[in-house]
């Protein structure tokens, strides 16, 4: 919990917009990460914050790894704008609400 909480935990990934968008190179970037093994035997964990930011090409990258993502792997999408994701990646999610 300390590693995650400093960011510095080797099994955890995050991805936040490079300016105004999440592009594809980025979730492509993170896609090549997911066939390793994690480094501390667990699963590893993949935050993408800001998820409504994607881009069309972004999203449509990221959907077939949404459908069957490797046993060890989480992908978590964050977003305060849900409705903004394209429905094609809502239909591949588990959405969790949480009150700030």
């Amino acid at each position: 919990c300390r590693q995650a909480a400093n960011r510095n935990h080797p099994d955890l990934y995050t991805l936040q917009p490079a300016g105004a968008s999440i592009k594809i190179e980025q979730v492509r970037g993170m896609l090549r990460r997911i066939p390793y093994r994690s480094y501390q035997g667990g699963r590893k964990v993949f935050l993408i914050h800001q998820a409504e930011l994607m881009t069309a090409d972004a999203s449509n990258c990221l959907l077939k790894t949404l459908e069957e993502p490797p046993g060890d792997t989480v992908i978590i999408l964050i977003s305060d704008q849900p409705q903004s994701l394209l429905p094609t990646i809502l239909s591949r999610c588990q959405q969790c609400a949480f009150k700030s």
